[in-house]
C-alpha cells in the first residue's frame, strides 16, 4: 500500500512538472494543489486505518474480556433469557440455593449475558432465613427473576410469600411461609 501511494504522487509529481515547464507560478500552484490533495487523502487513509484497528482491537478486547474477566456483557432480551434457561441444566446439578444461584450466573457470563445474584433476607413467623435466586434486566421487559432450583420465574416483592414458588417446582417445599423482608444484590 505504501508503494502504491508513492508511486502515485511520483506519477502525479511528474505530470504536474512536465504540464508547468516554463511557468513558475503555474507550477508553484500545481505543485501546492498536489501536496495539498496528497495530504488530505493521507489523512483520510490515516483515519480509516485508525478507525478499523480500534473497532478490530475493541472486538478481540471483548472476546478476551468475556472469556477472563467477565466484560463486555449486555442485557438480553426477555426471548434470550427464557432460550438461555431452556437450555441452561444448572437446576439439575442439585446443591444448595446459593451453589445454583451462582452456577446460573456464571453461565449467563460465559454467553455474554449480563445476569445478577440476588439474596434475600425472609421471616417465617418463627425464624428468619436467607435465599438465592438470579435476575436478568431485560432490555425489552425490565427485571426478570428466576428460582435457579426449578427454572421458574418468580416474583420477589417485600413482605410477600416466596414459598409458594418453590412448592411449584416439587423441588423444596418449606412447611412454614417464607415473606420476604430484604432484597439485595450481591454479584
Amino acid at each position: 500500500m505504501k508503494h502504491f501511494i508513492i508511486g502515485i504522487l511520483l506519477a502525479f509529481m511528474l505530470f504536474v512538472l512536465c504540464s508547468c515547464v516554463g511557468n513558475g507560478d503555474e507550477f508553484q500552484r500545481g505543485y501546492d494543489a498536489g501536496i495539498n490533495q496528497t495530504e488530505r487523502y493521507l489523512k483520510i487513509q490515516v483515519e480509516q486505518a485508525k478507525a478499523e484497528a480500534y473497532d478490530r482491537g475493541y472486538l478481540e478486547g471483548c472476546e478476551d474480556g468475556v472469556k477472563q474477566y467477565h466484560l463486555c456483557l449486555r442485557k438480553p432480551t426477555y426471548d434470550e433469557v427464557m432460550t438461555f434457561i431452556s437450555q441452561d441444566y444448572t437446576e439439575k446439578t442439585g446443591g444448595n440455593c446459593l451453589d445454583c444461584a451462582t452456577k446460573l450466573n456464571d453461565n449467563a457470563i460465559a454467553k455474554g449475558i449480563w445476569c445478577y445474584v440476588v439474596l434475600f433476607n425472609y421471616f417465617t413467623g418463627t425464624s428468619c432465613g436467607s435465599h438465592a435466586i438470579v435476575a436478568f434486566d431485560t432490555v425489552d421487559k425490565g427485571m426478570v427473576y428466576i428460582e435457579p432450583q426449578t427454572d421458574q420465574i418468580v416474583r420477589l416483592e417485600l413482605g410477600k410469600d416466596y414459598s409458594e414458588y418453590l412448592c411449584a417446582g416439587n423441588k423444596i417445599c418449606p412447611i412454614e411461609k417464607m415473606f420476604v423482608r430484604q432484597i439485595g444484590i450481591i454479584r
